[in-house]
């Protein structure tokens, strides 16, 4: 790549300049579909995790949260809330790994979220997730999708560091 060139990621495509004509001025692009998107994360460095509940804020909303998680356990819509907590209190491996990662972690209910991001990015997204926070903006780094495919806690924290 020469320099002066940089390279955009949008959804799963990435873009290389791959040359540039002297006297016409055309510009020449290679699309390279990623097979795994979350592989081109790594070339930007990420300052923060910010993890998003599907939930709102409040003592009520944790009261009726943690009630819905003992009494309907199978119907409760937030997946990261089961992986990284119990009824009521942090899961303690969670808790380890929380402590242990250099990286650090934001943790908002969707209302909290929206309210701090609003202004700033246009995104919808799908909650719960993980996002990284990069110089060129928010990351999905683990999608709604992918949280409910994980059996348990130990499966989401190898998912992170794989990722991060």
């Amino acid at each position: 790549m020469e320099p002066g060139y940089g390279m955009l990621c949008f959804s799963s495509r990435l873009f290389l300049p791959s040359c540039k004509s002297e006297g016409g001025g055309i510009e020449l692009y290679c699309i390279f579909e990623l097979s795994n998107p979350k592989a081109f994360m790594a070339a930007e460095e990420l300052s923060e995790l910010i993890f998003v509940y599907n939930a709102d804020s409040g003592i009520k909303n944790a009261l009726l949260d943690g009630a819905h998680k003992v009494l309907s356990p199978a119907t409760y819509e937030c997946k990261l809330c089961q992986l990284t907590h119990g009824a009521i209190l942090e899961k303690k491996v969670w808790r380890n790994f929380r402590e242990q990662h250099a990286l650090p972690m934001k943790f908002l209910h969707k209302d909290e979220f929206r309210k701090e991001y609003a202004s700033k990015f246009g995104h919808r997204f799908d909650f719960p997730l993980v996002l990284g926070a990069a110089h060129s903006g928010l990351e999905v780094v683990v999608n709604k999708e992918e949280l409910n495919t994980l059996s348990d806690t130990e499966a989401f924290i190898a998912m992170l560091k794989a990722r991060i």
